[in-house]
C-alpha cells in the first residue's frame, strides 16, 4: 500500500451497512489499489452484496417470513409465471381458443410452489447476511480505531491531511528498553 493512497475513515463509531457496502463496491470496481487481484475484487463484490442485502433487510424493519416472502420471493415469482405462460404458448400447438385454462392453472400453481420452496430453503440467508454485516461492521470499526492509534494496524497508520482526508503511512517501531526486537 503506498503512503499516498487515500483511505476512507468514517469518523462515526458505527457506519451504516449501506455505507460499508458502498465502500466495498468502490474497492471491487475502483482502481485505488493496483495490487489487488481478481480474487480480491470478487471478494469485495461478494462482501458488498451481503452488506447491501443486510441494509435492505434492516430497512424492512422486523424480519419475518411474510415480509421476506412479499419483498423477496413474489418479485421473483413474476418472471417464473411469465416464463411458464410463454412455455404454454411455445410448447402446445396454436389453438384458436388459446391454451386450456387447466394447463395455465397448473403452471401458475407450479410457479407459486417453486417460489415458495425456494423461499423456504433460502430463508436462513437474511439472518446470515445480518450476522455477517454486524460482525463485519464491528471488525471494521475496530480496524479503524487501530489505524487511528499511534501504534497503527498491520504496520500502517492512518494520518489525517490538512484537507481532512486520511492517508496510510508506515508505522516506525521504536525500540523501548522493556521490548526486545
Amino acid at each position: 500500500m503506498a503512503a499516498s493512497t487515500p483511505i476512507r475513515i468514517f469518523g462515526t463509531p458505527t457506519p451504516s451497512y449501506k455505507a460499508l457496502a458502498r465502500e466495498s463496491w468502490a474497492l471491487a470496481l475502483g482502481r485505488g489499489f493496483p495490487e489487488d487481484t481478481l480474487r480480491d475484487r470478487l471478494e469485495y463484490a461478494r462482501r458488498a452484496v451481503r452488506l447491501s442485502n443486510a441494509a435492505r433487510w434492516l430497512q424492512l424493519g422486523e424480519l419475518h417470513f411474510e415480509g421476506y416472502y412479499r419483498y423477496y420471493i413474489l418479485p421473483r415469482l413474476t418472471p417464473g409465471v411469465a416464463a411458464a405462460l410463454l412455455a404454454v404458448y411455445l410448447w402446445e400447438t396454436p389453438d384458436k381458443g388459446g391454451p386450456e385454462a387447466w394447463v395455465v392453472i397448473q403452471l401458475l400453481v407450479l410457479a407459486f410452489a417453486t417460489a415458495t420452496l425456494w423461499g423456504i430453503l433460502h430463508w436462513p440467508q437474511p439472518q446470515r447476511d445480518l450476522a455477517f454485516a454486524s460482525q463485519y461492521r464491528a471488525s471494521r470499526a475496530e480496524r479503524e480505531r487501530q489505524l487511528l492509534s499511534p501504534h497503527g494496524w498491520n504496520g500502517w497508520r492512518a494520518e489525517q491531511r490538512p484537507d481532512g482526508s486520511y492517508v496510510m503511512v508506515p508505522v516506525r517501531l521504536a525500540a523501548t528498553p522493556d521490548c526486545e526486537l
